[in-house]
């Protein structure tokens, strides 16, 4: 963050001074807060909002806990926020040039708005709350090239699979898997990188996925989507009519993601995993007739995990 850390505080108090001067003397950290809030950019709206963290609920908190004892300021604060928080942006020194380092300022001067936050679920400290804006923020999403895996690839698999997995896939693992018949590996390549991989197997009426993988650094870049999208342009109504693979129990971020592809869970395994004694998720994707489309049964457990 720069001098970002050093300034933050200096920041926010500038801000204070410049809506009191311009708004209401009463103008506190609690108010800088609800006007961020309120003036969120995306990214920021969807972090708060991944920790069910809105502009309701905070007005809430302070209206509970704060209106009694600290006098803030309502609607003209509010009103004028945008140009207050503009001309303290452009006062501030150092890197403080966005409402994301306001807001990170607030929480690094540890006032009342932190304390609000906390109470609320909101534990991220200045430098963990703009490193998660940036896993939204700064990830542009990028076109990945997939082809076959080849034998050069494996380091690169290797590397990418160490960095993924609690138990990794060995070298001898990926060999003897690639070696079964239907039995396919794939990678996705940017700039002449290998940034994730898939080893896939081909049945009668089915695809059934062994290993997915994508290169943490590359994560939410889209390259995990368009892999799922390519083995989803495979199936068809009239042949293999479903993907299939399993997930831990234990990893939401795998089960969320292939939500969002369209899998849903279908049923549990018991001990699926015998290297922690762990059960797993099969998940499936089907292929469906629009026909079929209009029939679809109520699924409960996909109901329950999805």
């Amino acid at each position: 963050m720069g001098d970002f850390t050093r300034d933050a505080e200096n920041v926010i108090q500038r801000a204070k001074e410049e809506a009191r001067y311009r708004c209401n003397p009463y103008v506190n950290d609690v108010d800088i807060l609800l006007a961020l809030i309120r003036h969120a950019e995306p990214p920021i709206f969807n972090l708060l909002n991944r920790n069910a963290i809105n502009y309701n609920k905070v007005c809430q908190e302070v209206g509970e806990h704060y209106d009694q004892d600290v006098p803030h300021c309502e609607a003209p604060w509010n009103f004028a926020a945008q140009s207050v928080l503009n001309n303290a942006r452009e006062m501030a020194s150092g890197n403080c040039c966005e409402i994301k380092h306001l807001f990170a300022g607030l929480l690094k001067t540890n006032g009342r708005a932190t304390e609000i936050l906390y109470n609320l679920g909101f534990r991220f400290s200045p430098e963990d709350f703009l490193y998660q804006l940036s896993i939204i923020d700064c990830k542009q999403q990028i076109r990945a090239h997939i082809r076959w895996m080849i034998r050069r690839d494996m380091p690169e698999v290797l590397a990418i699979e160490a960095a993924s997995f609690e138990f990794p896939w060995l070298e001898d693992d990926f060999i003897n898997c690639l070696r079964q018949r239907n039995s396919i590996g794939m990678v996705a390549e940017h700039d002449e990188k290998i940034v994730g991989f898939m080893n896939y197997e081909l049945a009668k009426n089915r695809i059934h996925v062994l290993n997915f993988a994508v290169d943490p650094k590359m994560r939410r870049c889209g390259v995990g989507a368009q892999m799922i999208q390519k083995l989803i342009s495979k199936l068809s109504t009239q042949r293999r009519t479903h993907l299939l693979l399993e997930v831990r129990e234990t990893n939401l971020t795998a089960q969320l993601f292939f939500h969002e592809c369209g899998l849903r869970a279908i049923s549990i395994l018991k001990n699926y995993y015998e290297d922690a004694q762990e059960d797993a998720y099969l998940m499936q994707y089907h292929c469906l007739s629009e026909e079929s489309k209009e029939f679809q049964p109520i699924n409960r457990i996909a109901r329950l995990v999805g």
